[in-house]
């Protein structure tokens, strides 16, 4: 986002940077911990009345950007926070309370709460969040006036059938604070390729934009889309299949008092004990050992058991 933020307005000086980096630059006092083998040093990272933050979390409640949102609105009040939700601890961070009127400081991906913020949905929508963000800068910048997208629909706008462009707002201050490089045509197409993104979503999980579901030689990408899931969902359920078979197999031997090797080892000298000549008491001892070890090592053998039925890499 930084990037194509300066691209855009190439006079601007954006930098994307870790909160645990702008805790170690700007907290002062007990606790503080200096930051390393990074561009900018105490002396040089300045945040002054007019510099412009955006904390970037997907919770909303992540330590570190908490308190780096906190500690650059001391010295700028110009704080902005996204998240997944508006009621976060990142709200309360930068002015945006839920008791407090609403100061518009603090943006939603509406991806409302994931498992973790790695989650595949929780990144593609703060994506598009910034995507939007983006556009909306460009838009502010360059004065266009897009097709609402109310009155023409997301085809009439995407597939450009309709003959819309995007035309200049000569009635709002065309005074410019930053040069931007974009033009009205890169504008429309950047709007077009945002909107976009709805049929891409709706095509992979199987339907049309109307809710329909798609045509068999239309599902490809859906279906393979499945069976990848399917594979990395084994990834997730080896760690059960290893833990409560192992914990069943335990549990059977231990309650019925039946060693599966040992058992069956007695059962076989029995059978034996008139061919064989061995010490009955080594042989005991070694099945017992043998017995000992699948116990300790049967979660790892269920996972390789679990990998080669999967067809994964044992």
């Amino acid at each position: 986002f930084c990037a194509d933020l300066v691209r855009l307005f190439p006079d601007l000086h954006a930098v994307a940077m870790s909160a645990n980096v702008v805790l170690g630059l700007l907290q002062r006092g007990p606790g503080e911990v200096a930051a390393f083998n990074w561009t900018y040093g105490r002396n040089s990272f300045c945040v002054g009345p007019h510099t412009v933050g955006l904390a970037v979390s997907h919770s909303g409640t992540t330590y570190p950007t908490v308190w780096a949102a906190r500690f650059m609105r001391m010295q700028t009040k110009h704080v902005f926070g996204m998240s997944s939700s508006f009621d976060t601890l990142l709200a309360v961070s930068i002015g945006q309370a839920p008791s407090q009127p609403f100061t518009r400081r603090l943006l939603s991906t509406l991806a409302g709460v994931r498992p973790a913020e790695a989650a595949t949905v929780a990144t593609v929508s703060m994506h598009h969040t910034l995507s939007h963000l983006l556009l909306r800068c460009a838009v502010q910048a360059t004065n266009a006036q897009l097709p609402l997208l109310q009155e023409h629909g997301r085809n009439g706008i995407v597939e450009g059938g309709l003959g819309l462009a995007c035309s200049q707002n000569r009635s709002a201050n065309t005074a410019q604070v930053l040069r931007c490089t974009a033009s009205l045509a890169s504008v429309q197409d950047m709007h077009r390729l945002l909107l976009s993104l709805y049929f891409g979503a709706a095509a992979s999980c199987g339907i049309d934009h109307a809710g329909k579901r798609l045509e068999a030689r239309s599902r490809k990408a859906h279906e393979e889309l499945q069976r990848a899931g399917l594979k990395w969902s084994h990834h997730i359920t080896e760690t059960y299949w290893a833990t409560f078979l192992s914990a069943a197999y335990v549990l059977l031997t231990v309650i019925t008092g039946v060693l599966p090797v040992t058992s069956l080892g007695s059962w076989m000298m029995e059978r034996a004990s008139d061919e064989l000549s061995w010490e009955a008491e080594i042989v005991a001892w070694l099945l017992r050992t043998i017995d000992a070890i699948i116990y300790v090592f049967l979660p790892a053998f269920i996972a390789m058991i679990h990998r080669k039925c999967t067809g994964r890499r044992v």
